[in-house]
């Protein structure tokens, strides 16, 4: 029995629906990784410290009060895919602006 053509414009379009709401999602999910989100630094280059002892929600704190990101919320959201909170390590950072949220957890 073969499929009506009204059948194929249906899975069509569902298709292109599909595809269309993956890019979209790819998209948002590029730009919360790998788009700069430190933009609003005062330099180009600025130092960031992490004394002993800090935890994860002192640092983002930290940066959030300092006002450098442009979305703390998108750099929560990879610091915490990255599983960063476990792992804060006190020292001193140098960042630079249009460093993505990548770069910076890293």
């Amino acid at each position: 029995m073969a499929i009506r053509k009204k059948t194929w414009y249906w899975i069509g379009g569902v298709a292109f629906l599909l595809l269309i709401s993956g890019g979209i999602v790819g998209y948002w999910l590029y730009s919360w990784i790998y788009l700069p989100n430190l933009v609003n630094a005062p330099e180009d280059k600025v130092y960031f410290y992490i004394p002993t002892g800090s935890k994860y929600e002192s640092v983002l704190y930290d940066l959030d009060t300092l006002g450098w990101l442009k979305s703390t919320k998108s750099f929560d959201w990879v610091a915490q895919k990255k599983e960063y909170p476990d792992f804060v390590k006190p020292g001193r950072y140098e960042l630079s602006k249009g460093m993505s949220n990548d770069s910076l957890v890293n």
